[in-house]
């Protein structure tokens, strides 16, 4: 298998994994013993095929191995030595276990989340802020449980559910795990591992008062709505400055009974008018050291997380699952964690700015054109018309050798 001799360089692929060294994806398969059972298709062979799949769009097995046949003379950069058969895909993605991914995903989190500051996070403060939601991928068929009640026709699908902890600074999912969509999201809060100082930020349907009475004792602090039922004590009103947010309404100190126990916790409860929407929203902290109207901007950057939902869902192929089975499904959702982090350094570096859809795009289009990843991304076109007048230059050249003077 060589490669083509018109071309020259490596092809944007190559380029993009390149950001994953093969030696770190062997230590994490030593770990998790993830070869053991396995004389060709490793770990790096695994990861590599599941990315080109979740970056090239693949909605099958069988598009998978096409596309691999159909580079056939350029597969030699990716370190793929052989062409793995749709049953090898498919009996990998079911025995391999989805830990070897996960790991690979912390890794790399680690490694380049410090690349990805966000401009908006210039205060300090919200330097530890960690933003928690999650989101349901719907599923062809009822491998995990579905919410809700049962069609009248009998056929329900079923719903994975990631419960998700993004850091603010870097816009990137720092925690992931999965879950049947039919769970509740409060249990999972138990699950992570928070760190003094941290500021977390959620919506109501975590709300638990234990949990925020823990918080509290441990100077772990957070931002989140109070439900409408919501049962409090007014220990006093707290002065709103003259130079506050017009649309603090009122900022309260109230004290809440922890349930099943003879436990309270002092809380405050904020109210802002949401004039775009004309509803008011009730904030409950435990964040007595910033104004009230810093706390609603606190609120406000939950919608971060949301976005990073959006592009997922949108840009990678999150509606098509490449096996049947828990593992799979899992597998290929930290491969889009995987490839959607990759973008985000690859974008943090370009000179020009790019929608991430239209980068998808691009990317998904060009996977093995041979050109220069920064080059291409600055100005695409300018470089391909280059290369095209090359490539006519040297067809023409030859031709003109045939017929000498």
């Amino acid at each position: 298998m060589g490669k083509d001799n018109n071309f020259t360089g490596q092809p944007l692929i190559k380029q993009i994994l390149s950001l994953i060294p093969r030696v770190r994806v062997d230590s994490i398969a030593q770990e998790h013993q993830s070869d053991r059972y396995y004389k060709k298709f490793k770990t790096f062979e695994h990861v590599v095929t599941m990315l080109y799949a979740v970056m090239s769009g693949s909605e099958n097995l069988r598009a998978v191995v096409l596309g691999f046949l159909a580079s056939e003379k350029r597969l030699y950069h990716l370190g793929m030595r052989y062409f793995p058969k749709r049953s090898t895909i498919s009996d990998a993605n079911r025995d391999r276990n989805s830990d070897v991914f996960a790991s690979l995903y912390s890794w790399l989190h680690q490694k380049y989340s410090k690349l990805l500051p966000d401009s908006r996070n210039r205060f300090d403060v919200l330097e530890r802020l960690k933003i928690i939601d999650s989101t349901t991928i719907t599923l062809f068929k009822e491998i995990l449980k579905a919410a809700g009640r049962n069609p009248a026709d009998g056929k329900r699908k079923g719903g994975i559910k990631a419960h998700t902890v993004i850091n603010s600074a870097d816009g990137l999912p720092g925690f992931v795990c999965f879950s049947a969509s039919a769970r509740q999201d409060r249990p999972f809060l138990k699950e992570m591992n928070f760190e003094k100082g941290d500021i977390l930020v959620f919506d109501k349907a975590y709300n638990d008062y234990a949990m925020f009475s823990d918080w509290t004792q441990e100077e772990i602090f957070f931002c989140t709505r109070q439900k409408d039922d919501a049962r409090y004590e007014v220990v006093k009103n707290i002065p709103i400055p003259k130079d506050s947010d017009p649309r603090i309404k009122s900022d309260q100190q109230i004290r809440v009974k922890v349930p099943n126990s003879e436990k309270t916790v002092l809380l405050r409860r904020i109210e802002f008018k949401d004039k775009e929407n004309d509803s008011d929203l009730v904030f409950l902290t435990n964040i007595f050291f910033l104004n009230a109207d810093k706390i609603a901007q606190i609120y406000k950057r939950r919608w971060q997380i949301e976005l990073v939902f959006k592009r997922l869902k949108q840009n990678f192929p999150l509606q098509y699952f490449l096996g049947d089975n828990v593992n799979a499904i899992e597998i290929q959702i930290w491969c889009c964690l995987i490839a959607h982090l990759l973008y985000r350094v690859i974008l943090n570096q370009t000179k020009r700015k790019w929608a991430f859809s239209n980068f998808c795009d691009t990317i998904r289009q060009h996977l093995f054109t041979y050109t220069d990843l920064a080059a291409f991304l600055t100005d695409p076109e300018k470089i391909l018309r280059q290369q095209i007048r090359e490539q006519l230059n040297k067809q023409d050249s030859s031709q003109l050798a045939l017929f000498p003077p």
